[in-house]
């Protein structure tokens, strides 16, 4: 059983061929991420797919602890650290890779991708990734977890006007305000230390320009 609150499970159950979590610090948005791999690895025998982060101290950090923490451990007991790789008794495979070199990326054919905190990643990786959805026998499927990060590459794919209304597409934005299993006082804490700009960044999850960025490069 894996405890999911209404955002999070509207973007597990969620099936568009490109699907993203847009959200604040502490949402939730890794946990939902791991359970959507868990879910599709244990239903798609040998299938095979690839669990990005921008470096390999966020992968290290948050993406690998967040797996740990949602799938069952008679399966993260399948990770095998030379390789970046975890093997799924069903025999699913699942490749970790960070999107600091996009060469690494373009090896094997995937059913299914999750770049998270995907914002801070290349648009390269992202269009590298796209092309390696192809293993056949499987319905694929890429997932992206992050917080904004400004009017990058992100919000041109999934949250720009004309990208809201692509078919393939679907963006699901939520606050840290919407998980309940946060301690008490986290968002009070973080609203005394942010600037304005800065809180609906990393407690709302919004798009906005944060310390003078430009908008454009």
């Amino acid at each position: 059983e894996i405890e999911l609150f209404p955002e999070q499970r509207a973007f597990v159950d969620d099936l568009t061929y490109h699907v993203a979590a847009a959200t604040g610090v502490g949402a939730g948005k890794s946990y939902c991420g791991a359970a959507k791999a868990l879910k599709y690895a244990g239903e798609w025998a040998k299938s095979v797919g690839v669990i990005t982060a921008p470096s390999y101290s966020i992968l290290r950090d948050a993406t690998l602890p967040s797996i740990r923490s949602v799938w069952p451990e008679s399966l993260t007991k399948g990770f095998h650290p030379s390789s970046m790789s975890m093997t799924v008794p069903n025999g699913s495979e699942v490749l970790f890779r960070t999107t600091d070199d996009p060469n690494m990326l373009r090896g094997p054919n995937l059913a299914w991708v999750w770049m998270d905190e995907a914002a801070r990643s290349p648009l390269e990786e992202f269009k590298v990734l796209q092309g390696r959805l192809r293993q056949a026998g499987y319905p694929h499927q890429m997932w992206l977890t992050t917080t904004p990060n400004g009017f990058n590459w992100f919000y041109d794919e999934f949250a720009r006007p004309r990208a809201v209304k692509r078919e393939n597409y679907k963006l699901h934005h939520w606050s840290a305000r919407d998980n309940p299993f946060l301690p008490p006082g986290f968002i009070k804490n973080l609203e005394e230390s942010y600037t304005p700009e800065f809180a609906l960044q990393e407690v709302e999850g919004e798009f906005t320009v944060v310390g003078g960025n430009a908008y454009f490069n």
